[in-house]
Protein backbone atom coordinates (compact mmCIF):
# COMPACT_ATOMS: atom_id res chain seq x y z
CA UNK A 1 0.00 0.00 0.00
CA UNK A 2 0.98 3.60 -0.48
CA UNK A 3 0.68 5.95 1.95
CA UNK A 4 0.64 10.22 0.97
CA UNK A 5 2.15 12.09 4.04
CA UNK A 6 0.39 15.58 4.48
CA UNK A 7 3.21 16.37 6.62
CA UNK A 8 6.80 15.49 8.15
CA UNK A 9 5.90 12.16 10.29
CA UNK A 10 7.07 8.28 10.70
CA UNK A 11 4.70 5.65 10.05
CA UNK A 12 5.35 2.47 11.87
CA UNK A 13 3.75 -0.90 12.22
CA UNK A 14 4.60 -3.22 15.28
CA UNK A 15 4.65 -7.33 14.15
CA UNK A 16 1.33 -8.40 15.59
CA UNK A 17 -0.04 -5.67 12.66
CA UNK A 18 1.85 -8.28 9.89
CA UNK A 19 -1.46 -10.68 8.70
CA UNK A 20 -0.64 -13.54 6.02
CA UNK A 21 -4.10 -14.43 5.43
CA UNK A 22 -8.04 -12.56 6.15
CA UNK A 23 -8.80 -14.67 8.48
CA UNK A 24 -6.48 -12.66 10.68
CA UNK A 25 -8.21 -9.37 10.21
CA UNK A 26 -10.42 -10.24 13.31
CA UNK A 27 -11.71 -6.29 13.41
CA UNK A 28 -12.31 -5.71 10.12
CA UNK A 29 -9.85 -2.90 10.18
CA UNK A 30 -7.13 -3.19 7.81
CA UNK A 31 -8.87 -5.30 4.71
CA UNK A 32 -12.11 -3.73 3.97
CA UNK A 33 -15.36 -5.64 2.06
CA UNK A 34 -17.45 -3.69 -0.13
CA UNK A 35 -20.63 -4.10 -1.59
CA UNK A 36 -20.51 -0.72 -3.31
CA UNK A 37 -20.53 -0.87 -7.39
CA UNK A 38 -17.73 -0.18 -9.41
CA UNK A 39 -16.79 1.18 -12.61
CA UNK A 40 -13.07 0.07 -14.02
CA UNK A 41 -11.72 2.10 -16.64
CA UNK A 42 -9.26 1.04 -18.54
CA UNK A 43 -6.62 2.42 -21.18
CA UNK A 44 -4.15 0.41 -23.50
CA UNK A 45 -1.60 2.13 -25.86
CA UNK A 46 1.19 0.35 -27.60
CA UNK A 47 3.36 0.03 -24.51
CA UNK A 48 1.44 0.61 -21.53
CA UNK A 49 -1.83 -0.23 -19.22
CA UNK A 50 -3.52 2.02 -16.48
CA UNK A 51 -6.83 1.93 -15.47
CA UNK A 52 -8.79 4.33 -12.66
CA UNK A 53 -12.06 3.13 -10.67
CA UNK A 54 -14.88 4.90 -10.09
CA UNK A 55 -17.04 3.35 -6.96
CA UNK A 56 -20.08 4.37 -5.25
CA UNK A 57 -20.45 5.10 -1.47
CA UNK A 58 -22.98 6.64 1.13
CA UNK A 59 -19.64 8.83 2.29
CA UNK A 60 -18.32 9.80 -1.13
CA UNK A 61 -18.05 13.23 -2.17
CA UNK A 62 -17.22 15.05 -5.77
CA UNK A 63 -14.65 16.23 -3.57
CA UNK A 64 -11.66 14.41 -2.49
CA UNK A 65 -12.63 12.27 0.65
CA UNK A 66 -10.12 11.34 2.65
CA UNK A 67 -10.15 7.30 3.39
CA UNK A 68 -12.31 6.81 0.60
CA UNK A 69 -10.39 7.98 -2.80
CA UNK A 70 -6.92 7.42 -3.38
CA UNK A 71 -4.58 10.00 -5.13
CA UNK A 72 -3.02 8.98 -8.44
CA UNK A 73 0.70 7.85 -8.63
CA UNK A 74 1.69 8.71 -12.41
CA UNK A 75 2.82 5.96 -14.55
CA UNK A 76 6.41 6.46 -16.58
CA UNK A 77 4.15 5.84 -20.07
CA UNK A 78 1.01 6.18 -19.63
CA UNK A 79 -1.94 7.61 -16.93
CA UNK A 80 -5.34 7.46 -16.68
CA UNK A 81 -7.28 8.97 -13.55
CA UNK A 82 -10.83 11.12 -12.53
CA UNK A 83 -10.56 14.37 -11.34
CA UNK A 84 -11.77 15.43 -8.09
CA UNK A 85 -11.17 19.53 -8.47
CA UNK A 86 -7.58 19.38 -9.70
CA UNK A 87 -6.90 16.16 -7.70
CA UNK A 88 -5.64 13.43 -9.66
CA UNK A 89 -7.20 10.06 -8.38
CA UNK A 90 -7.04 6.19 -9.02
CA UNK A 91 -9.85 5.46 -7.14
CA UNK A 92 -13.11 7.69 -6.82
CA UNK A 93 -15.85 7.37 -4.42
CA UNK A 94 -18.79 9.30 -5.13
CA UNK A 95 -22.16 9.28 -3.61
CA UNK A 96 -25.11 7.77 -4.39
CA UNK A 97 -26.09 9.27 -7.79
CA UNK A 98 -29.81 10.55 -7.94
CA UNK A 99 -29.48 12.26 -11.36
CA UNK A 100 -26.61 12.46 -14.40
CA UNK A 101 -23.17 12.95 -13.21
CA UNK A 102 -20.37 14.53 -15.14
CA UNK A 103 -17.02 13.41 -14.26
CA UNK A 104 -13.78 14.52 -15.59
CA UNK A 105 -11.20 12.27 -16.95
CA UNK A 106 -7.32 12.82 -17.21
CA UNK A 107 -4.67 11.56 -19.05
CA UNK A 108 -1.08 11.43 -19.76
CA UNK A 109 1.19 9.42 -21.89
CA UNK A 110 4.99 9.91 -23.31
CA UNK A 111 3.93 8.07 -26.33
CA UNK A 112 1.62 9.37 -29.60
CA UNK A 113 -0.61 7.20 -31.43
CA UNK A 114 -3.65 4.58 -30.84
CA UNK A 115 -5.10 4.33 -27.37
CA UNK A 116 -7.80 1.99 -26.27
CA UNK A 117 -10.31 2.39 -23.40
CA UNK A 118 -12.07 -0.46 -22.01
CA UNK A 119 -14.55 -0.38 -19.15
CA UNK A 120 -16.08 -2.87 -17.08
CA UNK A 121 -19.20 -2.73 -15.73
CA UNK A 122 -20.04 -6.73 -14.90
CA UNK A 123 -21.64 -5.60 -11.92
CA UNK A 124 -24.35 -4.03 -13.59
CA UNK A 125 -27.63 -5.27 -15.10
CA UNK A 126 -27.63 -2.55 -17.78
CA UNK A 127 -24.89 -0.57 -19.54
CA UNK A 128 -26.57 1.91 -21.70
CA UNK A 129 -26.23 4.52 -19.18
CA UNK A 130 -23.04 5.24 -19.16
CA UNK A 131 -21.19 7.22 -22.07
CA UNK A 132 -17.33 8.92 -22.66
CA UNK A 133 -17.42 12.18 -24.19
CA UNK A 134 -14.57 13.03 -26.28
CA UNK A 135 -14.35 16.86 -26.21
CA UNK A 136 -11.83 16.82 -28.89
CA UNK A 137 -13.51 15.73 -31.22
CA UNK A 138 -17.11 16.20 -30.39
CA UNK A 139 -18.32 12.59 -29.79
CA UNK A 140 -19.94 11.09 -27.34
CA UNK A 141 -19.81 7.14 -27.30
CA UNK A 142 -22.20 4.87 -26.06
CA UNK A 143 -19.78 2.40 -23.66
CA UNK A 144 -23.28 -0.33 -23.54
CA UNK A 145 -22.52 -0.35 -27.50
CA UNK A 146 -19.04 0.27 -27.33
CA UNK A 147 -17.29 -1.04 -24.83
CA UNK A 148 -13.54 -0.49 -26.28
CA UNK A 149 -13.30 3.01 -27.96
CA UNK A 150 -10.16 3.69 -29.63
CA UNK A 151 -8.53 7.27 -30.14
CA UNK A 152 -5.29 9.01 -31.16
CA UNK A 153 -3.89 10.52 -28.13
CA UNK A 154 -0.67 12.85 -28.47
CA UNK A 155 2.10 12.72 -26.66
CA UNK A 156 1.21 15.10 -23.21
CA UNK A 157 -1.42 15.43 -20.51
CA UNK A 158 -5.11 16.29 -20.71
CA UNK A 159 -7.41 16.96 -18.22
CA UNK A 160 -10.28 18.22 -19.86
CA UNK A 161 -10.30 16.05 -23.44
CA UNK A 162 -12.63 13.05 -21.51
CA UNK A 163 -15.58 13.94 -19.08
CA UNK A 164 -17.13 9.66 -18.21
CA UNK A 165 -21.33 10.49 -18.22
CA UNK A 166 -23.05 8.15 -15.73
CA UNK A 167 -26.67 8.09 -15.41
CA UNK A 168 -29.12 7.58 -11.83
CA UNK A 169 -29.12 3.92 -11.92
CA UNK A 170 -25.88 3.05 -12.80
CA UNK A 171 -24.49 3.61 -9.58
CA UNK A 172 -27.44 3.39 -7.00
CA UNK A 173 -26.65 1.70 -3.89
Amino acid sequence: FFVRATSSSTISFDPEDQVTDLTSNTDGGFFRTSSTQMIRLTITNQTSTDEAVITSSENGTPSLDQGLDAYKFMNPGLSLYSLAGETALAIQALPEITEAVQIPLGYQTTATGEAQFSVDLSAFSSSEDIYLHDQLIGNKIDLGANPSPTFTLDNTQSQTRFVLEVSARLLSA
